[in-house]
């Protein structure tokens, strides 16, 4: 069963949900009103998003540190992650402010997950069949202004097979966006 969640960086790196950074204790100004917005968002009916988030009054300063990710099988999701666990494109990059803007990447499951670490690597890096159908039908969805989400890709004819191996993720900039996904189980 697929399921979306939230999470919003710290500044130790941590991507989590909780009003306190589950590492080092520290909260940001904005991570109460970005939990209430979720909350308020999911409680309606209405889909978790960066847009919808942005809609809700969250400032573009805290979108930028917001990923919402889709994951198509649950046992696949997670808690929290560290900065250990995500592949940086441009470590320590400044923040630079941009026009409002989602960054949707796609992963697939490497190996893994159901109780053990998984790796995830973005589509467009993988050669397999699946990838380059998800890497294809994203493109075309995004060009034409219509939002990828698993829901949406199986109405594409993505099989549910391939989605349970996938996880979408909107980020709120450009220079959030990472590389892959290593989701380390604890023992």
């Amino acid at each position: 069963m697929a399921i979306r969640r939230f999470y919003f960086s710290c500044s130790c790196g941590r991507y989590h949900d909780s009003v306190y950074c589950p590492s080092d204790g520290s909260s940001a100004p904005e991570a109460q009103d970005i939990i209430r917005s979720a909350t308020q968002l999911t409680s309606a009916g209405r889909l978790l998003s960066i847009e919808q988030l942005r809609l809700q009054g969250i400032s573009e300063a805290a979108l930028h540190h917001v990923v919402v990710a889709d994951f198509g099988d649950e046992r696949c999701s997670f808690d929290e992650l560290s900065s250990e666990e995500i592949g940086w494109p441009r470590r320590k990059r400044r923040l630079e402010m941009t026009p409002p803007q989602v960054v949707v990447r796609l992963y697939l499951l490497c190996g893994g997950c159901d109780g053990s670490d998984a790796l995830y690597s973005e589509v467009d890096v993988c050669s397999c069949p699946e990838a380059r159908d998800l890497a294809g039908t994203a493109a075309r969805l995004t060009s034409t202004g219509q939002s990828v989400s698993i829901d949406r890709l199986r109405t594409e004819g993505i099989t549910d097979a391939t989605l349970r191996r996938v996880i979408v993720v909107e980020f709120g900039s450009e220079w959030a966006a990472f590389r892959f996904l290593h989701l380390r189980r604890p023992a």
